[in-house]
């Protein structure tokens, strides 16, 4: 509803009510009008918070995602760098073995 028929229908309101046929206040009407407004207004900024808020939860889960990819692939670089240190451990170990092998025959 545009403006101008909005304040055309406030005019031809004549304040009366609905069960009683009693004149109401136009204060009471105004007072009425601005907390309906105040709803519509509460309304689309709950609206707006439940956007961002939204926004934000699927921001964290990204960020949740990158820190366990990034934590799997540090805990795999590091895996690599253990198992490549056993194999030079197991490989001197065999040299070992071997030397004392051919040093008692």
């Amino acid at each position: 509803m545009s403006e101008k028929t909005a304040k055309k229908k406030r005019k031809e309101e004549t304040g009366l009510c609905g069960m009683c046929d009693s004149e109401i206040c136009p204060c009471v009407i105004k007072q009425i009008r601005n907390m309906e407004n105040a709803m519509v207004a509460a309304k689309q900024a709950i609206d707006s918070l439940d956007a961002m808020l939204h926004k934000k939860i699927l921001e964290c889960d990204e960020a949740v995602k990158s820190r366990d990819e990034f934590k799997m692939r540090w805990e795999g670089k590091q895996q690599g760098q253990l198992d490549q240190k056993m194999q030079d451990i197991d490989k001197q170990v065999s040299r070992f073995s071997l030397r004392n092998k051919i040093a008692v025959h």
